[in-house]
């Protein structure tokens, strides 16, 4: 059953065209659910072969992801134009492989004509960046595999990557889920690969260059991933969603941004990423080193995000004091002690000396100096 709009309809909009609008939309939507191709096709103008050909393009990649729980609902006033025409914002909600998720809603911008009784879309757009938007969905081909906890979705070049990729994604989140100590875990996590062009355009962002994977969180509740199909390879897969998917657990419900906690948030990623792991396999040890020794470091564990334009190493060493300091945490104090820490400063936002005197029972600058010392002595 299609989903009803909410609002009355604005003295500028005729009742019926609306009418029309939301029973084609209806109608759309329940395509899209049914696997129904022609029947997703058949609400733009028959002779609108971009428009159709763009229609297609996100059937084909949302069937892949295997879409679930599609609605398209008609939000706030139609707007009328010449030879009856009309434009209408429409969100789009929906879930990937389940549909008893919470699902995610995007508002696009949607034009229409209406020919006797029925109204064709002649327009279907992508949301915009201040939607967090384009969507990958939205604007690419995509391709996908689907696995018990997992969906990676990549363009045709990427697309020989897709299996070796999932199957570290799996072992990633066998892991991860264990940290999802708030939140339910996710229904399932969903990565997309990225090559230079999808870098540049997807969620309306433009990442540093030594960025190799980011979480990008659509609401308080719902992550997705996105990996740089120029560094990151399916051999190194494991290693950097098992880094991203703990942000998705760690951070879920959170209502807040993180200018003072970044040590602390990638840290947490570093250590799960590496958990179980001897310290002289993490892969930063050379460039915390270089970073530590060659005078950067001022001392601080409370280290903020690298600037966009550092280097790699840079980068690289600002994570490995964050991993080295949230490690010895652990080793001091437990693991449990760190998690309660993490939430008080990182999901609810009290300082450091309120969390430390909370949860270590001792003041912030003595554990500092101590993971500080660590740090020394491991570079």
């Amino acid at each position: 059953s299609g989903q009803q709009e909410q609002g009355s309809v604005a003295p500028s909009a005729d009742s019926g065209i609306r009418a029309m609008i939301v029973a084609e939309l209806n109608r759309q939507a329940t395509a899209l659910r049914g696997g129904d191709r022609a029947g997703f096709l058949a609400s733009a103008e028959p002779a609108d072969v971009p428009l159709r050909s763009e229609l297609d393009r996100r059937f084909s990649t949302l069937q892949a992801m295997k879409v679930a729980n599609w609605t398209e609902t008609v939000t706030g006033r139609l707007t009328p134009g010449a030879d009856n025409r009309w434009s209408a914002q429409v969100q789009l909600r929906y879930c990937f492989v389940v549909d008893t998720c919470t699902p995610v809603g995007v508002t696009i911008g949607t034009g229409w004509v209406v020919t006797g009784d029925r109204a064709r879309l002649t327009a279907f757009g992508a949301s915009p960046a201040d939607q967090i938007g384009p969507r990958p969905w939205e604007v690419s081909e995509l391709q996908s595999v689907i696995g018990k906890r997992v969906i990676v979705s990549a363009t045709k070049r990427w697309a020989s990557r897709l299996p070796g990729i999932l199957a570290g994604a799996e072992r990633a989140a066998a892991i991860t889920d264990r940290f999802s100590k708030w939140t339910p875990v996710p229904t399932r996590y969903v990565v997309y690969v990225a090559g230079p062009d999808e870098w540049a355009q997807w969620y309306g962002v433009r990442q540093a260059s030594w960025v190799a994977a980011y979480a990008m969180p659509l609401t308080d509740t719902y992550t997705e991933i996105v990996l740089n199909g120029s560094r990151v390879g399916a051999a190194d897969s494991r290693e950097v969603l098992q880094h991203e998917f703990t942000h998705v657990v760690t951070l879920a419900g959170v209502q807040r941004t993180y200018p003072d906690s970044w040590w602390l948030i990638e840290g947490i990623a570093e250590y799960v990423q590496n958990v179980g792991a001897p310290l002289g396999l993490y892969r930063a040890l050379a460039d915390g080193r270089r970073y530590v020794r060659g005078g950067a470091w001022n001392g601080s564990v409370a280290l903020g995000e690298p600037d966009a334009r550092a280097s790699t190493s840079e980068a690289n060493g600002r994570y490995a004091v964050a991993f080295l300091a949230v490690r010895r945490l652990v080793d001091r104090f437990g693991e449990q002690k760190m998690l309660d820490f993490f939430d008080a400063v990182a999901r609810d936002g009290k300082g450091l000396e309120h969390a430390s005197a909370a949860v270590f029972g001792q003041p912030w600058a003595a554990v500092s100096d101590d993971c500080g010392r660590y740090v020394r002595k491991i570079f």
